[in-house]
């Protein structure tokens, strides 16, 4: 078995209809986990699992969900857990969006220390500038948006933004078997951006 196999795993990952958890969910399907796939948009997020199923025959479980609601975060935990009967990785893509950095720092560590004698692993990544549905289309005019873009580029030390294989590829290390002896861990993924100090 390759070590980032991710065979026979559950892996519930929101934000799945479209950029980082999109990518996310395609990457997870290849390395043969089982999926639990969240998003409000059932559109979208149908287009999703019928692209995991493409690559793989591993069963996916769509919910549409919005998981800012306490509720429908308990009837996400049931659902996969009826399914599939527990969980292995959750990959929670909003996070960074919902909470400070600082917060989901602290956040990752504490969780991390207080998981680690149960065999579970806590880490985080933090993205940078990702060509994405929010990076993309800012609400700027035409022109306003490209030099936005050109911007983007130009503060990370790579010259370019980030596509979001790139952050799955991440993810998928530190929920993978490769990452065995990583926890507590914050691994920035932003082409050099955080080194620069800005």
């Amino acid at each position: 078995m390759e070590e980032t196999s991710l065979a026979g795993k559950i892996a519930l990952i929101t934000g799945a209809a479209c950029g980082i958890g999109k990518a996310t969910a395609l990457l997870f399907a290849k390395l043969g986990a089982r999926l639990v796939l969240v998003d409000l948009r059932e559109a979208d997020l149908n287009a999703t699992a019928i692209e995991c199923n493409g690559i793989s025959k591993t069963p996916v479980l769509s919910i549409v969900a919005d998981i800012t609601d306490d509720h429908m975060v308990q009837v996400i935990h049931q659902k996969t857990l009826d399914h599939f009967g527990g969980l292995d990785i959750l990959d929670t893509a909003l996070m960074s969006y919902c909470v400070s950095k600082a917060g989901l720092d602290m956040f990752t560590q504490c969780a991390a220390l207080q998981l680690a004698t149960k065999g579970v692993r806590v880490n985080s990544i933090h993205p940078g500038s990702t060509n994405t549905p929010i990076l993309l289309h800012s609400g700027y005019s035409e022109k306003k948006n490209k030099d936005f873009l050109e911007a983007i580029k130009a503060k990370h030390p790579i010259g370019r933004y980030a596509e979001p294989i790139e952050m799955a590829r991440a993810i998928a290390f530190l929920a993978s078997p490769a990452a065995s002896f990583i926890t507590a861990t914050l691994i920035p993924v932003d082409g050099g951006f955080t080194a620069k100090c800005e």
